[in-house]
């Protein structure tokens, strides 16, 4: 029996060519609930594990109640790990009785030559494909290569992309085998090279690599029978066919802008599976990230609003201008693979780095400008409804309290790194927000920071009206963290299967007086007074 734990980035959905049918994505429902902060920054270590998170997640189920979690950091010294991994005792959260630590276990190799040069300046495990007893691991590989020869001092950038085949028996000690994937004509204008970032989704009697080109930085594939090794010689990379296809360290096409983070989906109600691929980016259509479906393999529709939205992608680093989201991938809440389905939703894991306006940034123990590096877990429910839905993406407003700090806090995103303390409790949810306006007078909303109020260490943090005076502008108090997304308009007749979504001030003994939160109860549920209506949110 073989199974898939492979990485995360773009999330990707691949059908049987011969066998499945299109997804239809007129039906798709989705609803992302709470982000949880599954593992927090930390202060440099010698490790290189301290901040990590710097690639997919992906997890393998060692035994019933044993999973390993990976995560990696660039390194180009072989005493140093490049892939980091936490032990657990659930897919989601890891259940690690050590929160924020990463243990070392994949290393590069070490020396810069043709025979495993390829991986002097890092082996990052993308995701694993267990045969028998066997875990073939799939690595990104950073290094030396004889086609670009001046690019072998690790240079971040650049460096040459490529894949690396690792084995293992257990999970924790990896055998290098050799380079799989490669491409001398990936050349970005010299700031990197070759062709890499491949996560691994089992279908129809393969396992396919989906991979991200360094030359036009679009989507590429390459397959192996799932009963074959893996070795470099069972690779096939599609130029427009499979038959004859290019060899291993051939040119390949490009399939489009859909990502490489791989996941296989099956239908409950149909059985029927497809590839989905999830790619986290900005483009002229759409902010934020976005997810994709194939039949075939190749061919992908890609849902046009966005799972998350984000105002920037400062790509590696946050800005003042939004956060960061990026290494997005999908796992299993049963056992921590790739393929899911069968629960109704997946586990989103991705790393989230804060807007640097925001206090959690500024007060964490990472360094500037990765400030706040978080890794991030959350439920995304996820249905093929019998009807079209429109909107198709909700987002939960989430509300913590928390008593030692005197503070609530509705967000989009997870809250603050100062925010979290023993006694910080998840409260409630006050509807879905949506990533794309649903009318043409729909309210964007837009999540915002006091600049010093009741701290400088704990702000307020409050919802208001894009462009607020509060929240834009000379002189306003608060600092605009992410457009949170958009309501009903509340001037309008409200919607069915909507709810209303107050701001609200605090009242409550113990908390900071008129901080903010959001309630979809006019009386802020007897903890505070309501300020007004922000618009209608989606019930479910």
């Amino acid at each position: 029996m073989k199974r898939t734990a492979a990485g995360l980035f773009f999330l990707l959905f691949v059908a049987a060519a011969s066998a499945q049918s299109a997804i239809n994505i007129a039906n798709i429902k989705i609803r992302v609930e709470r982000p949880d902060r599954i593992r927090d920054p930390i202060a440099p270590g010698s490790s290189n594990c301290f901040d990590g998170k710097d690639n997919i997640f992906n997890e393998i189920e060692i035994t019933p109640g044993t999973f390993y979690g990976y995560t990696a950091n660039g390194s180009k010294t072989t005493t140093v790990a490049s892939t980091c991994f936490a032990k657990g005792g659930q897919p989601y959260g890891m259940g690690s009785t050590a929160p924020g630590f990463f243990g070392p276990t994949i290393y590069p190799s070490n020396h810069y030559d043709s025979t495993a040069g390829y991986g002097s300046c890092g082996l990052w495990l993308q995701g694993t494909y267990l045969s028998g007893t066997t875990y073939y691991g799939f690595a990104h590989a950073e290094g030396f290569s004889s086609a670009f020869p001046s690019q072998r001092q690790c240079a971040y950038p650049p460096t040459t992309k490529s894949m690396a085949l690792l084995t293992s028996s257990d999970g924790l000690n990896w055998s290098l085998q050799g380079q799989i994937i490669s491409n001398p004509n990936g050349d970005s204008s010299g700031t990197e090279f070759g062709e890499g970032d491949c996560s691994p989704v089992p279908f129809g009697g393969f396992v396919y690599l989906y991979c991200r080109r360094t030359s036009d930085f679009k989507t590429s594939v390459a397959r192996a029978s799932n009963t074959s090794n893996f070795t470099q010689s069972n690779w096939v990379k599609y130029n427009g066919s499979w038959s004859p296809g290019a060899a291993w360290n051939a040119d390949d096409s490009p399939l489009g802008s859909f990502g490489n983070s791989s996941s296989l989906f099956t239908n409950p109600g149909t059985g029927n599976q497809t590839i989905v691929l999830m790619n986290d980016n900005i483009t002229s259509t759409a902010h934020g990230l976005l997810i994709s479906f194939s039949a075939n393999a190749t061919s992908f529709n890609s849902l046009t609003e966005p799972v998350l939205y984000e105002d920037d992608h400062t790509f590696p680093h946050a800005s003042t201008n939004g956060d960061l989201i990026v290494y997005s991938s999908a796992i299993s809440p049963t056992d921590g693979s790739h393929s899911w389905g069968s629960s109704g939703y997946f586990l989103l894991t991705y790393t989230y780095v804060p807007n640097q306006n925001d206090s959690g940034a500024a007060n964490s123990p990472s360094p500037a400008p990765d400030s706040g590096r978080t890794l991030v877990m959350r439920n995304l429910n996820f249905s093929v409804e019998t009807s079209a839905q429109t909107p198709h993406v909700g987002v939960a407003i989430s509300r913590w309290r928390n008593p030692d700090i005197g503070l609530r806090i509705s967000s989009t995103e997870a809250f603050p790194y100062n925010f979290e303390t023993a006694n910080v409790t998840y409260e409630t949810r006050s509807g879905y927000i949506m990533t794309v306006p649903p009318t043409a007078d729909a309210a964007q909303i837009w999540e915002c920071v006091n600049k010093t109020w009741p701290s400088t260490t704990n702000p307020d943090h409050t919802f208001t009206f894009a462009n607020s005076t509060e929240c834009s502008g000379t002189g306003a108090g608060y600092n605009k963290l992410r457009t949170a997304g958009w309501l009903y308009n509340g001037n309008d007749a409200q919607p069915a299967n909507t709810v209303p979504v107050y701001r609200c001030k605090s009242t409550a003994t113990g908390y900071a007086a008129s901080t903010h939160f959001a309630s979809t109860s006019s009386t802020c549920e007897g903890l505070g007074t309501m300020e007004f209506l922000l618009g209608y949110g989606l019930a479910n």
